[in-house]
């Protein structure tokens, strides 16, 4: 897919999945309130990835997705979830709010920030 990738979710639950999708560019996911879950799998991505959650959980997995640029992933509150088993990302740096998280990272290489 050439070009840009942006998805702005509402109030209420909401998924975004990528399988075997190529991105040239930067992908910015406003996954918003509500639970939310955001799973990415063998695709590829060029440019940065920007996700950001909203007050309630969510859940975010790059599974055999490497990122050239840098990915941050700003959770916020609730408990949420991230997993990383993607083998390079061009820099990671997680954030997240009040409650519980849980971040699991398998075989990734990287500079990280958690």
């Amino acid at each position: 897919m050439d070009g840009r990738v942006t998805f702005k979710g509402g109030a209420d639950f909401d998924t975004v999945s990528l399988t075997e999708t190529p991105i040239t560019d930067t992908v910015t996911l406003g996954l918003g309130a509500g639970i939310n879950a955001a799973i990415l799998t063998k695709s590829s991505i060029t440019g940065k990835l920007v996700v950001k959650g909203g007050a309630d959980d969510d859940i975010v997995v790059l599974s055999e997705t490497p990122v050239t640029g840098a990915a941050s992933l700003t959770l916020g509150a609730g408990s949420n979830t991230l997993t990383v088993d993607t083998g390079t990302v061009g820099a990671l740096k997680y954030a997240g709010g009040a409650d519980a998280d849980t971040v699991i990272i398998n075989a990734v290489t990287t500079p990280a920030s958690i």
